[in-house]
């Protein structure tokens, strides 16, 4: 029994173990099947993953030749281009000067003088240069690292005028000099002219702006010297430009020193000299004496409008041959500390007077928008002035008021030219009396539409027709015809002063009454009439059976000859 009983619990227990068994392979099996998704996954995973280290190495392997590709390009081509091409054509040299917007704001607030600013640098103003496969940009000009003492002397001993006379001539020649000239503190626009005058070299190109460097080329002498030019080459922090270029400054310097620039140079002023001697008929002789052809003395275009040069507001032509002497009244001329005796006419045609203001004496507020000016400046009585009561009026003010309508624009600077236009009302009328400023009578209002253009090009007359101005004032017989009599003169420009308005006096010192002068005429009033001789800026030129006035001098002009030797000194109007 008992070992019955054993072999009965042994067979159970085989059972049980098989029971147990089977239902571990059921298990496994069941887990087998559900895991298997998970195995593909698993698989496909990884075989991404190892594509992808595959593929990242590739590209490793790629950027490093790449990279080495391009290292070696680089220095291929630094080897290649060690040493300049000797010629370049147009395409591959090319000058580019231009003027930032806060660098031309801080030249007008300057009152177009870069002389305070020498000192300090030309902030703003930006040079691209390029030569061959090598591109410069210049910005903020410093003046304090350039070799400016080696401009400072003349090449010509006797050029001594800052003033420049224009013939017209191309001005391509700008874009040639600029490497050299334009480095130098400088308007925005530099003036070329050749003037032909007692005292100046004959074929004498005159460069010149209102700092105290005078500069000037003699195109006769076709070799420029460039030893004493010098570059800078800043590396800035990174130092990238002095490691990977070590020779850049060498080779710049090279090219600006050799043969090549020279004879370039001396063929531009060549081509200058020759369209000169092929165009002498219309080169102005100032000083030429001769009965059938005679110019007068500035009544003809002078100028541009940045820094002290003269604009010529109403170009009339600038010669008038054929004169008679015995028509001619003889008059002196203060000409930039120097007086000449110039033959001018007596009578000339409305169409063919013209005036010159120096627009340049704009000062800092130029840029603002419709800003006036008022001035008190000459205390007048008229008969012709009524009261209220019907009475002759107590003595009053003639009084002028200016405005600035736009601010000056600047379409572009540089090698395209540069234009800049104006436009001004001035408006004027007589006070009650010497104390009571209300207006009694109007006079009338001129309006002055002034825009002018420099541009490079290939017309020999082309600052005769680049030159545009527009004058605007009511008919005669609109003004009202006021005669009287000067009592006491007051007329002072200095800012600050009791008859100048102090936040405007600093804007506006410019001669107005130039436009004016149709005017003033027919209210009986004349320049004589007027003091401006603490007006250091007016450049009104010729105004016909007037006077002349140049740097605030006045000149009667006229044709008596019981007056000429009056004629000779500058009339007092205190």
């Amino acid at each position: 029994m008992p070992k019955l009983k054993n072999l009965k619990l042994f067979m159970k227990h085989i059972g049980l173990h098989k029971n147990l068994g089977h239902k571990a392979y059921e298990h496994r099996d069941v887990y087998s099947n559900r895991s298997f998704p998970l195995c593909i996954v698993s698989n496909v995973i990884d075989t991404s993953f190892a594509c992808t280290l595959s593929l990242l190495h590739v590209l490793s392997t790629l950027s490093q030749i790449y990279f080495w590709l391009l290292a070696t390009t680089a220095l291929c081509a630094c080897t290649h281009y060690s040493h300049f091409p000797t010629e370049l054509d147009d395409s591959q040299t090319s000058v580019h000067f231009s003027m930032t917007e806060t660098g031309l704001c801080k030249y007008i607030a300057s009152g177009f003088d870069i002389a305070p600013m020498a000192a300090q640098g030309v902030a703003g103003m930006e040079m691209d240069l390029t030569i061959g496969v090598i591109k410069v940009k210049v910005s903020d000009l410093s003046v304090n690292e350039l070799s400016v003492e080696s401009y400072k002397t003349p090449l010509i001993e006797n050029a001594d005028s800052r003033y420049v006379e224009f013939t017209g001539i191309t001005i391509e020649i700008q874009l040639k000099i600029a490497v050299t000239v334009l480095l130098v503190p400088m308007e925005a626009v530099i003036s070329i002219g050749i003037p032909r005058a007692n005292g100046y070299a004959s074929g004498q190109v005159d460069i010149s702006n209102t700092c105290p460097y005078h500069i000037s080329i003699d195109i006769t002498n076709t070799k420029i010297d460039f030893d004493e030019i010098t570059l800078q080459v800043v590396d800035g922090d990174s130092g990238l430009l002095g490691s990977f270029l070590p020779g850049f400054k060498s080779q710049i310097e090279s090219v600006l020193k050799g043969d090549q620039i020279s004879s370039t140079m001396a063929q531009a002023f060549n081509a200058i000299k020759d369209g000169m001697e092929s165009s002498a008929d219309y080169i102005i002789n100032f000083y030429e004496d001769s009965a059938k052809k005679k110019t007068l003395v500035d009544v003809r275009y002078t100028g541009f409008l940045w820094g002290r040069n003269l604009v010529t507001l109403k170009a009339g032509g600038y010669t008038y041959p054929f004169l008679d002497a015995g028509a001619d009244g003889s008059t002196q001329i203060h000409y930039e500390g120097q007086r000449e005796t110039a033959t001018m006419p007596t009578q000339l045609n409305d169409k063919d007077w013209q005036f010159i203001i120096d627009v340049s004496a704009f000062k800092s507020n130029l840029d603002v928008n419709n800003r006036e000016a008022k001035l008190y400046d000459v205390q007048f009585r008229s008969d012709d002035l009524k009261s209220v009561f019907g009475k002759a009026s107590a003595p009053g003010h003639l009084m002028v008021a200016v405005t600035n309508n736009a601010s000056p624009t600047v379409l572009k600077v540089g090698g395209a030219g540069l234009k800049c236009s104006f436009d001004i009302t001035a408006k004027m009328w007589i006070t009650k009396s010497d104390t009571d400023m209300e207006k009694q009578e109007d006079i009338g209002s001129v309006h002055l539409v002034f825009s002018g253009l420099a541009a490079v090009g290939a017309d020999q007359y082309l600052w005769t027709e680049t030159l545009n101005t527009t004058i605007i004032y009511p008919p005669f017989e609109q003004i009202i015809d006021i005669k009287g009599e000067v009592l006491e003169n007051h007329a002072s420009f200095t800012p600050g002063d009791e008859y100048w308005y102090k936040e405007i006096g600093s804007a506006l010192e410019v001669d107005y009454f130039g436009a004016l002068h149709p005017i003033l005429r027919r209210t009986g009033l004349t320049w004589t009439n007027l003091n401006f001789a603490n007006f250091s800026s007016v450049q009104i030129v010729y105004l016909p059976e007037t006077l002349v006035l140049v740097s605030g001098d006045f000149f009667d002009t006229a044709a008596s000859a019981s007056s000429r030797g009056h004629m000779r000194q500058p009339l007092s109007l205190r």
